[in-house]
C-alpha cells in the first residue's frame, strides 16, 4: 500500500494553474492539475479590472468608480509583458493569460490590457 508523505500546492502564477501534488514513500512524485482560477471566473475578471480601475484612479486623481469599464475580453497574451513591451524592456516569454478592457475617462476611450491577477496593465496606443 501506498502512503503519502507530502501534500502540497504548487501555484505557477504566470499560467494561472494550480498543480496538486504528492511524493510517496518510494520518493516518486505525482502532479494534477486542480480548477484554475484563472479566466472563467468572473469574480478573477472582476477583481483585475478593479485592480485596473484602482491604479487609473491613482493615476488620473479620479475615483476608481468615475472609471467606466466596458467590453471586457478574455486574452491570452503572447509574453509577460502582455504583447506591449516598453522599449528595451525584456518580457518573460509564456503565454500570459488575462483582459482587455476598453476605459472610458472623460469622454475619451482607451484600450487596456491587464493580467488576470490584476498586477500588470498596458495601454494599447
Amino acid at each position: 500500500m501506498q502512503r503519502n508523505i507530502i501534500t502540497g500546492l504548487i501555484v505557477l502564477v504566470a499560467l494561472g494553474v494550480i498543480y496538486s501534488f504528492t511524493i510517496s514513500d518510494n520518493g516518486n512524485p505525482s502532479a494534477t492539475p486542480s480548477a484554475s482560477p484563472n479566466a472563467t471566473s468572473s469574480g478573477t475578471s472582476a477583481s483585475a479590472i478593479r485592480a485596473l480601475q484602482v491604479f487609473l484612479a491613482g493615476k488620473t486623481g479620479l475615483a476608481a468608480d468615475a472609471i467606466a469599464v466596458s467590453n471586457i475580453e478574455e486574452k491570452q497574451w503572447p509574453d509577460g509583458c502582455l504583447g506591449l513591451p516598453f522599449a528595451g524592456e525584456l518580457c518573460t516569454q509564456v503565454i500570459t493569460p488575462g483582459y482587455r478592457a476598453k476605459i472610458t475617462i472623460g469622454g475619451m476611450e482607451y484600450f487596456y490590457r491587464v493580467d488576470i491577477n490584476g498586477s500588470r496593465f498596458r495601454l494599447e496606443k
